[in-house]
Order: C-alpha cells, then sequence, then structure tokens
C-alpha cells in the first residue's frame, strides 16, 4: 500500500522512470543495477502468470469473492508502485552498485528469482495435470476414473518438501526483488505483506486437504521446517 500512496501522490517521480523501459540503450544500462533488473524480471513474472493462467490452469467452477478479487487488484498495483519507486532510486543509499554486498545481493537476488520462477511454473503443471484425465495409454482397466475439473491430492517432487510449494515459490520471488532493489522500505513491506498472505493461504490449503482426503502432501503447509 505504500507503493500504492507514493504512485498517486507523486506520480512525476515514478513515470520517468518506468519510460526507460521503451528506450533499449537506456534499458541495458538500467539493467546493470538491481531496481532495473527486477522491474524486467517483475514484467517477466507477469507475463508468465498470464500465459499460465489463460493456457495452462484447469479452472474449476469455483467463484471468488469480490474482496478478495479487489484485494489481489491492490496488491499488484502496489507490487508495481513499489518496484517503480525502487527503479526511481529509492534504494539509491542502501545499494551501491560495485561494493561486496551490493553485488552478492544482486546475484542472491537474480538466482531466488530465477529459481522460484521455476519452481513455481513446475508446481503449476503438476496441479494443472491433476485435473485433466491421464493419456489413454497410461491407464488400464484398475485405473480409477479421473474427470476434467476435480482436485486430486498432488504428491511428490516439491510437494514433498510443503503443501503449497508453488506459494512457498511466490514468497522467493519477492524476497529476491527485495534484494534486487537493496532492501528498499516499499519492497520489504510488498514481502512481509506477501509473505503473511501466502503463509495465511497455505495455512487454509493444508486444513482443507486434510479435511478433504484426511491427509495432506507434507507436513508443511508452505516454510519446510518451519510451518
Amino acid at each position: 500500500m505504500i507503493g500504492v500512496l507514493c504512485f498517486v501522490l507523486k506520480p512525476s517521480s515514478v513515470w520517468p522512470h518506468a519510460k526507460v523501459l521503451f528506450s533499449t540503450a537506456e534499458l541495458l544500462e538500467t539493467l546493470q543495477h538491481g531496481p532495473g533488473l527486477a522491474l524486467l524480471l517483475w514484467l517477466l513474472h507477469l507475463s508468465r502468470r498470464w500465459a499460465e493462467c489463460s493456457f495452462l490452469h484447469v479452472w474449476s467452477d469455483a467463484t471468488m469473492h469480490v474482496v478478495v478479487l479487489a484485494f489481489g487488484l491492490l496488491h499488484y498495483i502496489g507490487a508495481n508502485a513499489s518496484l517503480l519507486l525502487a527503479a526511481e532510486g529509492a534504494c539509491a543509499d542502501t545499494m551501491q552498485h560495485g561494493t561486496v554486498t551490493s553485488d552478492l545481493m544482486y546475484v542472491a537476488g537474480f538466482l531466488l528469482v530465477v529459481l522460484g520462477q521455476g519452481g513455481q511454473h513446475w508446481a503449476h503443471r503438476q496441479l494443472a495435470a491433476l485435473r485433466r484425465p491421464p493419456p489413454p495409454q497410461h491407464t488400464h482397466k484398475h485405473t480409477p476414473a479421473r474427470s476434467v475439473g476435480k482436485y486430486h491430492l498432488p504428491s511428490g517432487g516439491m510437494f514433498a518438501l510443503s503443501s503449497s510449494p508453488h506459494y512457498t515459490c511466490e514468497v522467493c520471488i519477492y524476497a529476491g526483488l527485495a534484494l534486487l532493489c537493496g532492501g528498499s522500505a516499499p519492497m520489504l513491506l510488498l514481502l512481509a505483506w506477501s509473505a503473511t498472505n501466502l503463509a495465511l493461504s497455505a495455512v487454509a490449503t493444508q486444513a482443507w486437504y486434510k479435511a478433504k482426503f484426511d491427509e495432506t502432501p507434507s507436513a508443511w503447509a508452505i516454510f519446510p521446517g518451519i510451518l
């Protein structure tokens, strides 16, 4: 929400740095610094999520409450504004490019985002596959019928580590973006907000698994060894 307020109250300080994405030369220069790379990775994240929602996910007939939708929209508005503020220079005092600390944060942040993106996509593919009937060559007369859209308990892979690894990976993505932005206040608040909401959702998902299947994919809801 800090990002939303800053964007609304002082748009002139944010917009010039958003325009950098439309200039190739300025973009290449910006990518040498963490906030610029964070902006590009965030755009790739949004593009991937749009592609997954459009072509990968198998949706059920469940509906979303308008309040949940409103909070989701506010979250992404705040995330975009927070990243633009970081690119505008909010973290210039905490991350000077070229120092050992900043270089380590740059590399660690980049790796966290990339690994989080890959892990989340893998988990989403596994969840989507559970809603599709298995190929005919992989079935036999003893194979139970699987209806399209019906949910099944995920298992194996990252689901052995946590029951909601896609949420775990999303926290990694926000942590990586915060590191790339030098730990600026808006990004740390965004990380705390996202981690809290995802943790609550993961705990609710864990309880739903237990109620519906009498078991869970993992003993941990989202953070292995912690929660």
